[in-house]
């Protein structure tokens, strides 16, 4: 088989990171450079990060802060 025949059947692998407790900017940060790595890369492979954040709000690129609706006691 040609080298480019086995490269047309070779299939992306599954890397998982299992970050446990992680802040989330922290774990932003470390998506932000496995996205830089593997579009470099050409692989294929896909990376798959499996955490916990601490409470956190995310509000949406058309979000604002006039959004988020909290009681006192939250």
């Amino acid at each position: 088989m040609s080298p480019d025949a086995r490269q047309s059947v070779l299939r992306p692998t599954v890397e998982a990171h299992l970050l446990g407790l992680v802040e989330f900017d922290a774990c932003l940060e470390l998506q932000q450079r496995l996205v830089y790595e593997a579009s470099g890369s050409g692989s294929g492979n896909i990376a798959l990060l499996v955490c916990e954040h601490p409470l956190v709000v995310t509000v949406g690129r058309q979000g604002s802060r006039s959004h988020i609706h909290l009681s006192h006691h939250e």
